[in-house]
């Protein structure tokens, strides 16, 4: 996991306060869905190469970009899954992973408090949720 800054694309919606367009415009090739921090953008790519002994293998790269609940920065998660069969499974596998990303302390070490993310209930998400609006990965060859 990476500390990034926030492209130079996304900084007329921050200032207007909507993060979700920012993640939009920032990294427009990906998608954006609400988690238990608020908005993230996943970008997710697959790729077709071969082994050394010349193999077909099919490789899932997935970045997430997750805004820090000061909206400064972004923390960007990277997931490289080599050799899959099926890659549906292992997205929502690094969903639901990254999905369960906690700040503890903001900048200066004051305490956060969680974006309060769609559906949740007397504080809580709902466990085991994926985002719907996420779509199965696509694939691509290089």
């Amino acid at each position: 996991m990476l500390d990034e800054e926030w492209p130079v694309t996304a900084r007329d919606a921050l200032a207007d306060g909507d993060v979700e367009q920012a993640l939009r415009r920032a990294f427009p090739a990906g998608e954006v869905a609400t988690q238990r921090n608020g908005p993230v953008a996943r970008v997710a790519e697959m790729v077709r190469g071969a082994t050394e002994d010349g193999a077909e293998m099919l490789t899932m790269r997935l970045e997430y970009h997750i805004p820090v609940p000061d909206r400064s920065r972004l923390l960007l998660a990277r997931v490289n899954v080599p050799n899959i069969p099926s890659a549906e499974p292992f997205a929502t596998l690094f969903d639901e992973i990254l999905d369960s990303v906690t700040f503890l302390d903001a900048p200066g070490g004051g305490a956060v408090e969680e974006a309060g993310a769609a559906g949740e209930v007397d504080g809580e998400a709902p466990a085991g949720d994926v985002p719907a609006s996420w779509a199965p990965v696509r694939e691509t060859s290089r």
